[in-house]
């Protein structure tokens, strides 16, 4: 068979996975899960806080689900093929191993950075915040939080491809949340730590540095993961 070029074959896994997406609850688990930061507000939650306090409490709230939605959105990306014994039909195809990985991450990154997009405009709203570029930050910190937190919860579906959901949200919740909530050095590598200082909350670090953190979490996790799939051949279980 005549080889597929990779750009080809990295739209044409983005398209099935987005049309998988669509034939699937999952979506509509992850808007509803994406939306919750806005229910408190709504219900009239620190009601008598000032606007920049309302918003920061949106932006803690939402940063904290973005890890969750990601991991709904990108931990079955290749886990689901290796549970499902379809990896085998994947790998016979003319395509490069990585295209399988990065088209499912780009319908997966992409599909949660509109929802949080979303969120976060509906969260201005919600909370009475008028600062556009604060607005604007947020926007940015969580999309990239997003493209982070879904290439660590695939690389974590190649690991432990039968509990791939439950391992991502556990390490989310645990370790990321937990080590980013504590005051030391090492937060910096909690994806939601780096997310809020985008922000314009947290610690007083430069956009770059956090930046760089998160680029440097994607590109390890996303090294492991490829080196997963290219290791041996994958079996269920393995």
């Amino acid at each position: 068979m005549k080889a597929v070029d990779n750009s080809a074959a990295v739209l044409a896994i983005a398209s099935m996975t987005a049309r998988r997406f669509l034939r699937s609850r999952i979506l509509l688990i992850a808007l509803v899960f994406a939306a919750l930061p806005l229910l408190p507000f709504l219900l009239g939650a620190s009601a008598d806080s000032s606007e920049p306090n309302r918003w920061r409490d949106f932006v803690g709230l939402t940063s904290a689900m973005q890890l969750l939605v990601a991991a709904l959105l990108a931990a079955p990306a290749i886990a689901e093929e290796i549970e499902d014994k379809t990896y085998a039909y994947l790998w016979s195809r003319p395509i490069s191993r990585w295209t399988v990985l990065a088209g499912k991450l780009f319908t997966a990154s992409l599909l949660g950075i509109a929802l949080f997009a979303v969120t976060t405009v509906a969260g201005k709203a919600v909370t009475g915040f008028s600062d556009a570029a604060m607005v604007g930050k947020a926007i940015v910190g969580l999309g990239l939080g997003v493209i982070t937190a879904s290439c660590m919860a695939a690389a974590f579906g190649t690991l432990m491809p039968k509990y791939p959901l439950a391992f991502s949200i556990s390490y989310f919740l645990v370790l990321d949340m937990g080590i980013g909530a504590m005051p030391f050095a090492g937060a910096r590598i909690s994806v939601m730590h780096n997310v809020m200082a985008i922000a314009g909350h947290g610690e007083a670090e430069s956009f770059f540095t956090s930046l760089g953190w998160l680029l440097g979490l994607a590109a390890f996790w996303t090294v492991i993961g490829l080196w997963r799939l290219t290791r041996n051949e994958l079996s269920t279980g393995s």
